[in-house]
């Protein structure tokens, strides 16, 4: 059918065709021939080599892990090419199986072609090393990387004389650094670069926003700017892209400020060129014509010359050629040398920047009043927006009456009517720089600050829509004056190579897990210290580890490094471990921000493999077991009860950017659910991270996946499928919002937005409400606003989080609980009392409490082994008779070293063990139990003591007196004058031996000659004696000698086998009663 289908296909595009051509032609021949039109531009292709020399079967012998890497490498290398992100894509995953299938192969050869790979046999081994080297030469230098694969770069290439082109594959073939970067610079300076278009920065990147000391200097600062730029006069580069990253390099890497910057400098770079003269532009000139063979020969006896300059190529031409050859050579080796700025562009760039608040300098007043933030990490551009336009807010205090009266800290930061004039005066000279580019302020700056003072005055509250006016009119000066240097100096790039994550429990116990909220902190951990950094994890019960981002393809990374989750490294994940010891849930924060560049660009097809792959690599990251030895032991010693540690307790999904079209918030919801029912299989936890603005952006039916209206959605799918899922602490999916500032109005204004959305009503809004975590950004000042916070947060929410604490006060012991928030200034007394009710005190844990928690899987380990042992006695004691001796003799040892601490380690697991918190909790008879089983042991105990000298069998002498009761012992004594046995009976009544069981080696013996034969040998001219057993009868207190050695060796070779084990003799006797008793010379036992 197919083959049908296209045949037709062909009939009617030939049909097509012949009416074109028809009409085409009558068209012709009867209308007048138009003007002229502009040509359409042609259509450009790109012609990629390939190596085919390289086969498939080449790679036959490749393990696949080594392909994996290659595979993985080669991303790096052409990952931003559209051929290689089509690829990827596809849903077979051709690149990323660890398989040289067609496609890989493909692109091998590409690879091959591109640096000039050999053949020869075996090539195959060294290519992976190859691969590597070109991967990390690229992440080292991505621009280099990115000429080296152009067209361009090969059009020059081929340009070269064949010398040169021998050395430049050798410098491939090598793919050293060193000459990788020698190669680069050649192609550069030999050609002029083609003018390229400004880039368009998206902010796409991952960054924080934070204001250190050297940032507010910096603000504060006049022309600092100018005398960085100063530091660039007269200094070549190659080529404008690497004066632009040269100037990044100056600016200290503030992203934002270069943004801004460098159109300005750009427009003062002056270009320079030099003359080149080498055999390749003699051929050139032979090629073209019209030259003279004298002076073609003359140049080529040059050699490679290289002039910097039109002054040194006119003194070397001089006189050796016409003017006009001389010019016509001149236009020939111009080549381009380098950009720099000089000293008349610096001038006109420090003219520009005159009215500029980048130069001039922001205000003191400001600059104070930033200080409040100084150090206080922000995830996002509009929640350090907020922050910062809310503390210059509350310095100029316009309603004063409307903020915060009884807050001490706010009221010092309103700034006097002087500081107000110099702040007008200091931005009136200053032009406008909006920073997204529109015009806020309708007025000038005379008559906004006429309206400040207005309502500084104001002795009585604002309505309002006054209110609101004041705190747009702060916003409108922060945008249009201050925010473009704020902003570009807080933003910072997290660092590409990322430490590892160093963590230590304080001493401050476990998290608790009987609360009524939960506390969540987000650590990023890049910004701690080099050393271990200590947390209070009793203050926090959830901690989210910002650590992951994922790229265009679905895989994770960490920093500029990808991350494999099937590798299971037990120094990476060594911070799960002691979160987990301390009783504290890890989340792992998977995040992108990349959602503008090439995700648009993806079929609808490929999006939805990419949110396969995020979904696949979140489920194998979190169910994978900690495979350390501590991790493998905790999986014995719980009892059962727990199951092997894993890698995290849930994921926080942070997707800032993400776009808010209709089919963009469907994929989210489909990767969301099929996620979240993957997850809740393995009783893992899913939350979401969004920023206050984009989630309240969204509702009443807003567009946007992590908008209101769709994350009420999401949450109402939830409850429909189960409607019993736990709120509170119990709860596994939380939303959490970044807060703006000041979260005095921020959160009434979160809540006010949920309550008001007409999709949520009764039940389904408390439970909504119990599953939204504020996000706080706490200053370490304002102590009295968090302390409100707290307990808001506590009334209102699901519980409180916190973006990058102090936890260096976090891990603060507590000295005095009875103190307020405000006055002890510490995080732990703050965050303690959201747990509690409005009036309890903060409860210190007792040091028995802390060591129980934190060693809990050492004391279950050795409850374990404890339990062992008694399990193991009581099976000896009943088997057997020496064990029962033993027990007899050594009970109180017994008791105190194995008895005693199992109780011990019981009660303490009971009282404290999180896992066993429930099975304790109001459940005190199980404790009273555990002591009186103590009493009962040690009275027990008391009871054997008083009658260890009577053998267990014999309880019945005393009811039995009259009758008299046997008891046949025996002795032997071995000294240097031979060897003796003798019987005795210590009971209260006759014995007649009945029977006498002899065993020599396990091995029974009809009487005892027989068995001192075996024993001495029957060679053996020892003489002994013995006396025949049985029937005799032994009174009470009577003796009896059974047998008499008179050689001392000889004896003292029986007595070395009888208590050794091996010669064992048992008798069987009887008394003035029907009952018989055996006895064995230490124990005596009934038979009848």
């Amino acid at each position: 059918m197919k083959h049908i289908l296209d045949t037709h296909r062909l009939k009617y595009l030939g049909m097509l065709a012949i009416c074109h051509l028809v009409l085409g032609g009558a068209l012709a021949a009867s209308v007048p021939a138009p003007a002229p039109l502009s040509k359409e531009p042609a259509r450009s292709y790109t012609v990629v080599g390939y190596n085919r020399a390289i086969k498939q079967a080449d790679f036959d012998g490749l393990a696949k892990p080594v392909v994996l890497q290659m595979q993985n490498q080669l991303k790096s290398i052409y990952s931003k090419l559209p051929d290689w992100q089509t690829d990827y894509t596809m849903k077979e995953q051709p690149l990323s199986d660890g398989i040289v299938g067609r496609i890989t192969l493909s692109w091998l050869q590409r690879y091959g072609y591109t640096f000039k790979i050999a053949t020869p046999a075996g090539y195959v081994e060294s290519l992976p090393q190859h691969v590597e080297r070109v991967a990390a030469f690229g992440a080292a230098y991505p621009v280099e990387l990115g000429a080296l694969l152009s067209p361009a770069f090969s059009n020059w290439e081929d340009e070269q004389p064949a010398p040169v082109r021998a050395k430049d594959t050798a410098i491939l073939q090598r793919a050293n650094t060193p000459e990788l970067l020698e190669l680069f610079k050649r192609y550069s300076a030999g050609r002029t670069p083609a003018p390229r278009p400004s880039a368009v920065t998206a902010d796409s990147g991952y960054y924080t926003y934070e204001l250190d000391k050297d940032d507010l200097a910096l603000l504060q600062g006049k022309d600092q700017l100018m005398q960085m730029l100063g530091t660039l006069k007269d200094k070549p580069f190659h080529s404008q892209e690497e004066m632009r990253v040269g100037l990044l390099q100056t600016l200290g890497g503030m992203q934002e400020l270069h943004k801004t910057l460098w159109p300005v400098v750009k427009s003062q770079v002056l270009a320079y060129d030099g003359f080149l003269i080498n055999e390749a532009l003699v051929d050139k000139l032979q090629k073209e014509g019209g030259w003279q063979e004298s002076t073609l020969d003359m140049l080529r006896d040059m050699g490679t010359v290289y002039l910097q300059s039109q002054e040194a190529f006119d003194n070397l031409i001089s006189g050796k050629m016409t003017g006009d050859e001389a010019q016509k050579l001149a236009n020939a080796a111009r080549v381009l040398d380098n950009y720099h700025l000089d000293a008349q562009g610096l001038e006109t760039i420090q003219n520009q920047l005159k009215s500029n608040v980048l130069n001039a300098g922001v205000p003191a007043a400001v600059v104070r009043m930033l200080e409040q933030i100084k150090d206080v990490n922000y995830p996002e551009a509009s929640v350090f927006r907020s922050a910062a336009i809310s503390k210059i807010d509350f310095g100029l205090a316009m309603c004063k009456l409307n903020s915060p009266t009884n807050n001490a800290y706010v009221a010092g930061l309103r700034i006097t009517d002087i500081e107000l004039d110099a702040l007008e005066k200091q931005l009136e000279p200053l032009r406008q720089q909006s920073l997204d580019g529109v015009a806020h302020l309708k007025e000038g700056v005379p008559e906004t600050f006429k309206r400040i003072r207005e309502l500084r005055a104001k002795a009585e509250l604002c309505d309002d829509a006054t209110d609101k006016a004041s705190k747009e009119l702060v916003r409108d000066i922060y945008l249009s004056y201050l925010g473009t240097a704020i902003e570009g100096l807080a933003r910072k790039k997290i660092p590409d190579p990322l430490p590892d994550i160093l963590i230590k429990g304080g001493k401050c116990g476990c998290a608790l897990d009987d609360v009524a909220r939960i506390n969540y902190a987000f650590y990023p951990y890049w910004k701690s210290h080099k050393g271990e950094q200590a947390i209070n994890f009793r203050a926090l019960n959830r901690i989210a580890f910002q650590t992951l981002t994922v790229d265009n393809f679905g895989n994770f990374q960490r920093g500029a490094d990808s991350y494999d989750v099937t590798q299971n490294d037990g120094n990476e994940t060594a911070f799960v471990r002691i979160a987990h010891r301390y009783n504290s849930k890890v989340d792992w924060v998977i995040q992108k921000n990349d959602w503008d560049g090439d995700w648009r660009n993806f079929s609808q097809q490929s999006r939805k493999v990419v949110f396969g792959k995020i979904r696949a690599n979140i489920l194998e990251l979190l169910t994978a077991p900690l495979n350390d030895t501590v991790s493998r032991i905790k999986n014995f010693s719980t009892l059962g009860l727990e199951a092997r540690p894993r890698r995290g307790d849930g994921v926080t999904l942070y997707f800032p950017n993400y776009p808010t079209d209709a089919t963009a918030t469907a994929e989210f919801n489909l990767f969301f659910l099929e996620l979240r029912e993957l997850l809740d299989k393995n009783d893992l936890g899913l939350n979401i991270l969004v920023s206050q603005n984009v989630l309240t952006a969204g509702r009443n039916g807003g567009p946007g996946a992590f908008g209101l209206a769709n994350l009420i959605n999401l949450r109402a799918k939830r409850l429909a499928t189960e409607p019993n899922r736990p709120g509170g602490p119990e709860n596994d999916e939380f939303i959490l919002v970044l807060l703006n500032e000041p979260s005095s109005s921020a959160k009434k204004a979160l809540r006010a937005a949920i309550e008001s959305d007409a999709m949520l009503h009764g039940s389904d809004r408390a439970d909504f409400l119990r599953s939204i975590l504020p996000v706080l950004h706490f200053d370490n000042r304002n102590w009295q606003q968090l302390e409100d916070d707290i307990v808001y947060a506590r009334d209102s929410f699901g519980g409180l989080g916190l973006w990058a604490p102090d936890f260096e006060n976090l891990a603060t012991p507590v000295t005095d609980p009875s103190l307020s928030c405000l006055k002890s200034m510490q995080l732990t007394v703050c965050l303690s009392r959201n747990y509690l009710e409005p009036g309890s005190e903060v409860q210190l844990p007792s040091w028995i409490e802390v060591f129980s928690c934190v060693q809990r899987w050492g004391l279950r380990l050795t409850l374990g082994i404890l339990l062992l042992i008694i399990l193991t006695t009581v099976v000896l004691f009943f088997r057997f008779c020496g064990a029962q001796n033993f027990l007899k003799r050594n009970f109180a040892y017994v008791l105190a070293l194995v008895n005693l601490p199992a109780t011990v380690i019981f009660i303490l697991l009971l009282l404290y063990d999180p896992q066993l918190a429930r099975l304790s909790s109001g459940n005190l008879p199980f404790i009273i139990t555990a002591g009186v089983l103590m009493v009962a042991l040690f009275a027990g105990y008391r009871y054997l003591k008083q009658r260890r000298r009577v053998p267990m069998r014999q309880r019945s002498t005393l009811v039995r007196h009259e009758m008299g009761f046997p008891i046949v012992v025996w002795r032997t004594e071995g000294n240097e004058h031979g060897f003796q046995w003798t019987l005795k009976n210590t009971g209260s009544g006759y014995a007649i031996i009945k029977r006498v069981e002899i065993l020599y080696d396990n091995l029974p013996f009809a009487d005892v000659k027989a068995a001192m034969d075996s024993v001495l040998g029957p060679d053996s001219a020892v003489q002994w004696k013995n006396t025949p057993l049985v029937g005799q009868k032994i009174e009470p207190g009577g003796e009896l000698l059974a047998l008499t050695i008179s050689d001392a060796a000889a004896a003292q070779h029986v007595d070395e086998k009888m208590n050794q084990g091996l010669l064992v003799v048992n008798i069987v006797y009887g008394g003035s009663g029907s009952e018989h008793w055996v006895s064995d010379g230490k124990e005596v036992r009934s038979v009848s």
